[in-house]
């Protein structure tokens, strides 16, 4: 079972993980994420995952709500690890915060993508329908992309009933 403030996630179709302020789940071929923070515990739980279900993934999409905050350094090393081993999937980010903290992020990212030897370049959006949108172009035809948003507000849900 995975529970998360007494719900059982696990019932959701997908569901992988969860835990304080994330969902982790594989939908089709998309690794997703919502998630309010990032911290160690969540990192580690997405590599275990990739490494587990490497041959079924062939996108992500991550979806940060409003409240996102940026991850302490511990937590930074471990996303350095984790997007190595992501290779050249597609990714989609989607920040949901607006002003200046979204410029911030977007900035760090396309820094962060254009200094290091990494393959990934992950594709940041304002929304979730832009960054579906993205990911069908990029995918072609993947299982469960057509429905990602679906599939995202029924995480959302379950989170929010947390």
């Amino acid at each position: 079972m995975i529970a998360c403030m007494g719900i059982d996630l696990g019932s959701l179709p997908g569901v992988r993980a969860a835990g304080r302020g994330y969902v982790l789940g594989v939908h089709g071929g998309t690794l997703v994420l919502l998630a309010s923070r990032l911290d160690r515990e969540l990192m580690l739980a997405e590599r275990r995952l990739l490494q587990s279900e490497s041959s079924d993934i062939v996108c992500m999409l991550s979806v940060f709500e409003a409240e996102f905050q940026l991850p302490d350094d511990e937590t930074r090393l471990e996303m350095d690890e984790f997007v190595r081993e992501l290779g050249s999937r597609p990714v989609a980010v989607v920040y949901e915060a607006g002003g200046f903290t979204v410029a911030a992020i977007r900035a760090i990212n396309t820094s962060y993508a254009r200094m290091t030897d990494n393959r990934l370049r992950p594709q940041i959006f304002e929304s979730l329908a832009s960054a579906v949108g993205w990911l069908k172009a990029e995918t072609r035809g993947v299982s469960g992309v057509d429905d990602l948003e679906a599939y995202v507000a029924t995480l959302r849900a379950a989170q929010s009933a947390t």
